[in-house]
Parts: structure tokens; C-alpha cells; sequence
């Protein structure tokens, strides 16, 4: 049987003498492949592959970094053919001096790998920034004419009908009482065109307000004030809240108004369609809504930055 260079290469790895028998006789060149395959053929069990083969120059063998079991149509051929596998059977490290010989893939393995990752996505966009005038600022505007005549119609059905909630404190000095209900001087603001004042006792709040144009309501329910800080009656209406103003008249330090000074303020008009009720005369009135609720107003003027 005529021997190519590949069967050289693999003898030479193995020899006959790695094949002989305890008492030094070799077996003939000749029988060599045979039993050569037969050896590779049990270690690699039934596993074989369908892919290209691979070619090797003279004098090369195949490293454990190229896995590699003989196919079967290498014992009807004169020929060795080699396949490559899948990684998940591995060559014998018995070859790791020997050079790597680099496999093409097969159209069956290419397809089996997983395809390159896709770079990565851009972050998906936040919420639109509330700017005043801006998209976000003119939807808002329509969701709070609806929200502020629904509640302005709630609170005037409640008119007159008070009763007392729960009794926070009674003393000589201080009488503090919630009440459900509204007092029956609450009236519906009716005056476009004119210029309020909202009082704003932090500075981060007031910058936002001004950034937004928007108001925001906040938890605090209506309280009517009457004392002074030592001896007073604090009459808190739950169902009343909002975001709260008065006019540019009236200080904040007032008793009736937020009974203590504040360094920040924002004028502004309310926007058409924007219901709002008078609590106390033009002491205090509100812009009626849920904690939370952003309230787009018209800004004509406000205390000077920092």
C-alpha cells in the first residue's frame, strides 16, 4: 500500500515500535494504519462529523487546540481524512508540542455559531423634560383644565356641609381640629387677566418653578389660622388641597397666608381654562388637585436669584 505524507506523519508521531510487542517485534509497516485508526476510532467512539476536511503539510501533526477525530471513510480510502468536530470532542494532549493547524469551518458549524453581538442599543430616552412652553408643558396645561374643574366642582358641592374629622389638640393655648367638608365662603376664582403671587420657601423649589413653569400641588391640606404663636386656633380642611397663592399685596408672614417669611416668590397669570377658588377672600386661594400634580401657569415675574 502506497503511503502519502500524511502517513508518515503519523507514523513517525507513533512509530512501530509504540506498536510492538513485549518481546521487541514490531509489526510490519503495512498494519500500522490499521491499527492506528482503530485506536483513534475508540476513543472517539461513534462521534463523527460531516465537515471539509483538513490538509497538512508534511511533517505537521495536529495540536489539542484543533480537535480532530479520523473519519471513517479514511479506513476505505488509501488517503487519511481528517474531520474537524465540535469542541465538545477533544484531541489528545498527547500532540500539544506539535504546531495547530488551522480548520476552515464548514457551512454546518459557521451556521451553528452564535451570531456577533449586536452592539449595543442607546439607552431608551427618559421622560420628555418639563420646559415651560415646551410639548410636555402644553399637555399638561390640557390635563390640568380638566383635573382643576373637576375638583372645583367636588369642593363647591361640599360647601357649608363641615363637619369635625378628628381633635388633634384642645388647650388653652392651641385648639387644632381637621374637618371634612369645605366653608361655606369658598367661591369659584373668576378673574382673568390677573396677577398672582406664590409664595416659595425654598430655593431648589423656586428654581423649578421657574425652569417648569408649573406650580406642583403639594400634600398640604387648607388651614385657617386665627391667634398668634403662643395662643391659636388652626382649622385644617382635609378635601381641600392644591397649590396655594395669595396676591402680590399680601406677605407671606401673614397669619392668614403661610404664617412665616419666605425668600422666594413667582407672579403669574392662570392659564385659560385653569379653575381656582378663592378659600379666604384674596388672602388665600388655590388651584385645587391631587399631591403631585404639575400645574402650568403663565410666569410674569419673581424674586431675584441668588
Amino acid at each position: 500500500m502506497e503511503l502519502n505524507s500524511l502517513d508518515y506523519s503519523i507514523i513517525r508521531a507513533v512509530g512501530p515500535k509504540t506498536l510492538g510487542t513485549r518481546t521487541g517485534r514490531g509489526y510490519p509497516q503495512n498494519m500500522a494504519i490499521p491499527l492506528l485508526l482503530g485506536f483513534l476510532l475508540a476513543l472517539a467512539g461513534d462521534a463523527s462529523a460531516a465537515v471539509r476536511p483538513l490538509v497538512m503539510a508534511p511533517g505537521q501533526l495536529l495540536a489539542p487546540s484543533a480537535p480532530v477525530v479520523l473519519g471513517l471513510g479514511a479506513v476505505a480510502t488509501p488517503a487519511l481524512t481528517l474531520t474537524a468536530l465540535t469542541p465538545s470532542l477533544v484531541a489528545s494532549p498527547a500532540l500539544a508540542a506539535a504546531p495547530a493547524i488551522a480548520a476552515a469551518p464548514t457551512p454546518a458549524l459557521a451556521a451553528a455559531r452564535p451570531a456577533p453581538a449586536a452592539p449595543d442599543s442607546p439607552a431608551a430616552p427618559s421622560a420628555e423634560p418639563l420646559v415651560a412652553g415646551g410639548p410636555r408643558w402644553i399637555s399638561l396645561l390640557k390635563e390640568a383644565r380638566q383635573t382643576t374643574a373637576a375638583s372645583t366642582r367636588r369642593i363647591m358641592a361640599m360647601r357649608g356641609a363641615v363637619k369635625v374629622r378628628a381633635e388633634l389638640a384642645t388647650s388653652d393655648t392651641k385648639t387644632i381640629t381637621e374637618y371634612n367638608g369645605a366653608p361655606s365662603r369658598v367661591s369659584q376664582l373668576d378673574a382673568p387677566g390677573r396677577i398672582y403671587r406664590h409664595w416659595v420657601l425654598g430655593k431648589e423649589a423656586f428654581e423649578a418653578i421657574l425652569e417648569q413653569g408649573a406650580l406642583r400641588a403639594g400634600p398640604v391640606s387648607y388651614v385657617e389660622f386665627t391667634g398668634s404663636k403662643h395662643a391659636f386656633i388652626k382649622d385644617i380642611y382635609v378635601d381641600i388641597q392644591g397649590s396655594f397663592f395669595t396676591t402680590p399685596e399680601h406677605s407671606a408672614a401673614e397669619p392668614r397666608v403661610m404664617n412665616q417669611a419666605a425668600a422666594y416668590y413667582v407672579d403669574f397669570r392662570l392659564p385659560e381654562g385653569v379653575s381656582a377658588l378663592s378659600l379666604d377672600g384674596d388672602d388665600v386661594m388655590v388651584i385645587p388637585a391631587a399631591p403631585g400634580t404639575y400645574l402650568p401657569i403663565e410666569i410674569v415675574g419673581s424674586s431675584a436669584r441668588d
